[in-house]
């Protein structure tokens, strides 16, 4: 059944807040569960330890208590992770238990890197790997992770910056045009080099498109 998967995914018991409770009663009324590979030793794991305990205690706090997520530490000794999971709302295996399963689950879940967030249903089935980039993007509105529901999300995200950049760019023209809006327009884009180098050239192809339409044959790039 349900439990007895889980159970062997993670072991018997959990650590918890208040302690070590079985598996079976701390995930049992849990429909998704986060498997968080993590630890201290890593720095985008240290970025991404607050944005997924921020969405997990809004998630909490809106009434859905149907979330839980394990910590699978890869801290290198019981003080590392004692410090780690002391900044983390949710339970975690053991560290003095992970010699058990920590290589199984890396296994099952295709671990190549770590932060990585595995979303799996109350079966133990795969959901998403892809946990630390949804719940990066959209917080608590990641939940429950089904592929429709991260689908639909990604649908609506991509609606939403279509109209940002189709409100922008026109906005920009009509500054840049100002009152005479039939003289022919040049645009001198430069994408400087540097860390934002390819956000702007994105950001750039996504804009094209939409001042070609407002602006046909004006255009000179």
């Amino acid at each position: 059944g349900m439990s007895s998967a889980l159970v062997e995914l993670f072991g018997a018991t959990l650590l918890t807040k208040d302690g070590l409770i079985p598996t079976e009663q701390a995930l049992t009324s849990k429909s998704k569960i986060g498997i968080y590979f993590s630890a201290h030793w890593c720095g985008p794991c240290r970025g991404f330890t607050p944005v997924a305990a921020a969405a997990y205690s809004q998630l909490k706090d809106s009434g859905e208590s149907g979330f839980e997520v394990v910590f699978v530490s890869a801290d290198q000794d019981q003080e590392a992770f004692d410090s780690y999971y002391a900044e983390m709302p949710w339970v975690a295996i053991p560290f003095d238990k992970l010699d058990d399963v920590k290589d199984a689950l890396e296994t099952k879940f295709n671990v190549r890197g770590i932060p990585q967030l595995s979303i799996i249903d109350q079966t133990g089935t795969l959901l998403t790997n892809q946990g630390r980039e949804v719940v990066a993007k959209h917080g608590k509105n990641a939940f429950p992770f089904t592929p429709e529901h991260l689908e639909s999300l990604a649908s609506e995200q991509k609606q939403k910056s279509e109209t940002v950049i189709k409100e922008f760019s026109s906005k920009f023209l009509l500054a840049l045009l100002g009152s005479a809006p039939d003289s022919k327009v040049q645009y001198v884009i430069l994408a400087l080099a540097g860390p934002q180098k390819d956000r702007a050239v994105d950001s750039l192809a996504k804009l094209l498109p939409a001042l070609e339409d407002a602006h046909p044959g004006e255009l000179v790039v």
